[in-house]
């Protein structure tokens, strides 16, 4: 008796390769969804978010948290 498994095998694959590039969009309607949708969470972020200064009377660890979430602003948010 003849085994269906290598026949099985093949559809299997055949359907699972062609899955992602039937649904996947373009790169650049991907970006473009990406940039205006206000609901994405850099753009929630970018819309609360602010750098934060700092003086000579903060610690050394408050110092490196500031810079680190100024960074964050930097490079997640638009200037301006």
């Amino acid at each position: 008796m003849p085994s269906i498994l290598p026949a099985r095998r093949a559809a299997l694959l055949f359907v699972l390769s062609t899955i992602p590039t039937a649904c996947a969009p373009t790169t650049a309607t991907v970006a473009t969804d990406r940039a205006t949708d206000p609901t994405r969470p850099a753009a929630v972020y970018c819309r609360l978010a602010e750098p934060i200064a700092w003086s000579q009377a903060d610690t050394d660890e408050t110092i490196r948290a500031i810079k680190a979430h100024n960074a964050v602003v930097a490079a997640l948010c638009p200037p301006g």
